[in-house]
């Protein structure tokens, strides 16, 4: 029982440190991007890594456009939207530009952090 009983307080206080760290982590990076923002920099390098600021975009689907343009045959796919079922299954359908309409794009900031060979980290 002494034992699981250690486990226990070594796992609690592991999952609190990860807390601290994720928290530490979002700070620095929401640093991190003020600074580039403010810089006007998109992309830095320092011995100790690359951060670069660059945008997520999210496609939004139009409800009442999507389904103005499909056909009954076209929504059993959708039963489960996944961003790739409009790659394979309507863009060579319906070519890219028409399907271009029927999202509104969301942006947000994104931060890509690099160690100095190249891998991304975090």
């Amino acid at each position: 029982m002494a034992y699981i009983e250690y486990l226990v307080r070594e796992y609690r206080g592991v999952v609190e440190r990860e807390i601290e760290w994720l928290e530490q982590k979002s700070s620095l990076r929401n640093a991190l991007l003020g600074a580039l923002a403010e810089s006007g920099r998109h992309r830095v390098d320092t011995e100790h890594g690359t951060a670069i600021r660059t945008n997520r975009v999210n496609l939004m689907p139009r409800r009442e456009s999507v389904l103005a343009m499909l056909k009954a045959e076209d929504l059993y796919p959708f039963a489960r939207f996944w961003p790739k079922q409009v790659q394979h299954v309507l863009v060579p359908k319906y070519g890219r530009d028409p399907l271009l309409e029927l999202f509104d794009a969301r942006t947000s900031p994104l931060l890509v952090v690099k160690a100095p060979d190249g891998r991304e980290i975090g």
